[in-house]
């Protein structure tokens, strides 16, 4: 359900929030050499982070548990999804088509997705100390 939920608000702020605009820039990286002219690129990178983050976080949740290598899956997804949103803000003339912009966004899905594993590394942890704790009660 968050991973669906969070889909949802990155199409609601990235296609349906848009002013008209259209413009396309395929220069990766380009953002980082205008952030002293224009300190404003700095937070919309940071926001682009920011929007993955919950899909990356939401989506390892929402897969199968038979797969074992969840965030493999997640990243990608996450850039495609990305590339998919900047190839509809170009052509339906919305907002800025940048490169940069799905760089950001993988980025942040890969951010959610390690923030899982790390809930699942500290999950794993709990879990083993609660079993070694009731092997050593059934011990006594």
């Amino acid at each position: 359900m968050c991973c669906v939920l969070s889909v949802g608000l990155i199409l609601f702020f990235t296609i349906y929030k848009r002013s008209q605009g259209g413009e396309l820039s395929l220069i990766p990286f380009i953002s980082f050499t205008k952030i002293k002219e224009q300190p404003e690129i700095l937070r919309s990178m940071q926001m682009n982070i920011f929007l993955f983050i919950p899909f990356g976080l939401s989506t390892p949740f929402a897969l199968p548990e038979r797969l074992r290598h969840k965030v493999l899956l997640t990243v990608p997804a996450g850039m495609v999804i990305s590339a998919c949103v900047e190839a509809c803000q170009y052509f339906f003339s919305l907002g800025h088509c940048e490169t940069d912009d799905v760089i950001m966004n993988t980025i942040g899905a890969f951010a959610g997705a390690t923030a899982f594993l790390i809930y699942t590394a500290i999950k794993k942890l709990i879990n083993k100390r609660r079993s070694n704790k009731w092997k050593h009660i059934r011990k006594s």
